[in-house]
C-alpha cells in the first residue's frame, strides 16, 4: 500500500488527492474506491497505472509483510503535501495559509536543514506582514540551528533596526560578514552601522579591508582619515591623508580627486602636522599648496615665514618673504623686510634688488627710503643721495625718528636747536 500511494503522489494530484491520500492513511477513506475514482479523474493512462497496481498486488503490495509502520507512512506523505501547500501559498502571497502549512510541516519534518529553512520562510512571511515579534521568534528558531545562516540574519537585521535596536542589528550583519566575509556590500552596510553609533573602532576594522579591496577609493580613505583623527591617532590619520593624496592625484572626477580635492587634503595634512610638531613637514606641506593652489599663494607664503620665524629658520624665512612678495608686489612691508634680512646677511645685491622693486611700485614709502639710505651708506655712496633718502622719511609717524638718528649720523647738528634735538630724540641707532 505504502508504493502505492508513493506512486500515485509522485505522478502528480491536486489538492483534494492529497486530502484523499490522508484519509486512506487514517483509515477513513476505502484504498479501492479511491483508486478507481483517481483513474477516472486523474490519470490520461490508466493503463499505466493499472499495470503498477496489477504489479503491486502480485508482488504482495497489500500484504503486511512488507508494511512500514503507518506513522512512518504518514509524516513522509505529510511532509510532501505540506511542503507543497506551504510554498503554493506563499507564491500566491497567500500569508494565513502559508503560515498554517509551515506549521502543520514543522510537525513532521526531521530534517535540520529543511527545519531552518522552514523558519527562515515563516520569519520573513511575518516580516512581510510587519508582524516583527513574530518574525524575530521564528528568525532566531532558524539562526539557532545554524548561526551563520545567512538569509534569517539578514532579515533579523532588518527587524532589528525598524524596532531601532542598532547593536542587535549589528550582531546580524556581524554573522553575515563571517559567512560571507567577500561580500563587500554586506560589509560597508556594517561599518557605516557602526559609524553612525560612534562605534568608531568597531567602524575601522571593517572599512579597513573595505579600503584594501578596493585599492583607490578617494570616499574611504577619507573615511579613515576623519576617523582616525577623532580617535586622535595622528599618525595614522596622516597615513591615511597621504594615501587619499596620491589617489586625488589619479582621480579627476567629482568623487573628491582634481585640484580642489587635493587642496583640501593638503590642509587637512598641514593641521596634522602641526598637531605632531612635524616642522619639516609643515614646510614641504605649505610648498605644495603654493603649487597646488596658487590663487591663495600669499597666504601659505605668509604661514612659511610665520612657522621660519618661529623656528628660527632664517632659510625658510626668506623663502616665506620672497613668496608673497611676487604673489604681492603691492605688500611693500614685506619687500621691506626681505630688504632689511638680506641687509643684515650681508646680501647686498639682493637687498639692492628687492628695493629697486619696491620703490618701483611707491617711491614715497617710507621705510623703502629708510632702507635705501642705510644701503647707500653701506656701499660707500654719495652722503647727499643717502641724506636725500632719509629725509624723504622724515615725516613718516613711525619711521621719522629713526630717518633723523640716520641724518645726525652722517651730518651732526651744528646749532642749538640741532644739539637740543639730537638731545631730546638721542642718537641710538634702533629702528
Amino acid at each position: 500500500m505504502r508504493r502505492l500511494l508513493k506512486i500515485i503522489s509522485q505522478i502528480g494530484c491536486s489538492r483534494e488527492s492529497y486530502e484523499r491520500i490522508d484519509k486512506i492513511r487514517k483509515g477513513s477513506l476505502d484504498i479501492l474506491a479511491y483508486i478507481k475514482t483517481f483513474l477516472i479523474k486523474e490519470l490520461s493512462n490508466s493503463m499505466y497505472l493499472a499495470s503498477w497496481i496489477f504489479l503491486l498486488v502480485l508482488g504482495g503490495g497489500f500484504g503486511f509483510a512488507d508494511r512500514a509502520p503507518a506513522a512512518e507512512i504518514t509524516a513522509v506523505d505529510s511532509i510532501r503535501k505540506y511542503r507543497f501547500l506551504a510554498k503554493n501559498a506563499r507564491d500566491k502571497k497567500d500569508y494565513d495559509e502559508a503560515l498554517k502549512s509551515y506549521r502543520e510541516y514543522l510537525k513532521y519534518e526531521s530534517d535540520e536543514k529543511k527545519i531552518k529553512q522552514a523558519y527562515y520562510f515563516v520569519g520573513k512571511i511575518h516580516f512581510e506582514k510587519d508582524e516583527f515579534e513574530a518574525a524575530k521568534q521564528a528568525l532566531k528558531q532558524a539562526v539557532s540551528l545554524d548561526s551563520l545562516y545567512v538569509n534569517p540574519n539578514l532579515t533579523l537585521y532588518q527587524v532589528y533596526l525598524r524596532q531601532s535596536r542598532p547593536d542587535s542589528a549589528a550582531q546580524c550583519l556581524e554573522r553575515v560578514v563571517q559567512a560571507r566575509p567577500g561580500k563587500t556590500q554586506l560589509r560597508r552596510k556594517l561599518a557605516d552601522l557602526y559609524r553612525r553609533q560612534n562605534r568608531t573602532q568597531a567602524a575601522i576594522r571593517h572599512y579597513i579591508p573595505l579600503a584594501e579591496k578596493a585599492g583607490n577609493d578617494v570616499e574611504l580613505f577619507g573615511l579613515l582619515a576623519v576617523l582616525h583623527e577623532d580617535l586622535g591617532a595622528t599618525a595614522q590619520a596622516l597615513e591615511w591623508r597621504r594615501r587619499l593624496l596620491q589617489t586625488q592625484g589619479v582621480a579627476r572626477d567629482s568623487s573628491g580627486g582634481g585640484a580642489e580635492g587635493q587642496v583640501e587634503t593638503l590642509e587637512a595634512i598641514l593641521e596634522l602636522q602641526r598637531q605632531s610638531d612635524d616642522v619639516a613637514g609643515v614646510f614641504e606641506t605649505l610648498k605644495q599648496l603654493v603649487e597646488s593652489d596658487p590663487s591663495n599663494s600669499h597666504s601659505y607664503y605668509s604661514q612659511i615665514a610665520e612657522a621660519a620665524e618661529k623656528e628660527g629658520d632664517e632659510t625658510m624665512k626668506i623663502i616665506g618673504l620672497e613668496g608673497m612678495a611676487r604673489s604681492n608686489p603691492k605688500d611693500l612691508e614685506t619687500v621691506a623686510m626681505l630688504v632689511d634680512l638680506h641687509l643684515r646677511g650681508e646680501k647686498r645685491e639682493m637687498a639692492h634688488r628687492w628695493l629697486e622693486r619696491g620703490l618701483e611700485v611707491d617711491e614715497t614709502h617710507a621705510h623703502l627710503q629708510l632702507l635705501r639710505g642705510e644701503l647707500i651708506v653701506l656701499q660707500g655712496g654719495a652722503e647727499e643721495d643717502a641724506i636725500d633718502a632719509f629725509e624723504r622719511a622724515l615725516q613718516d609717524p613711525v619711521w621719522g625718528q629713526t630717518a633723523q638718528q640716520r641724518i645726525w649720523q652722517l651730518r651732526p647738528p651744528e646749532t642749538e636747536e640741532e644739539r637740543l634735538k639730537k638731545k631730546f630724540f638721542g642718537s641710538g641707532d634702533e629702528k
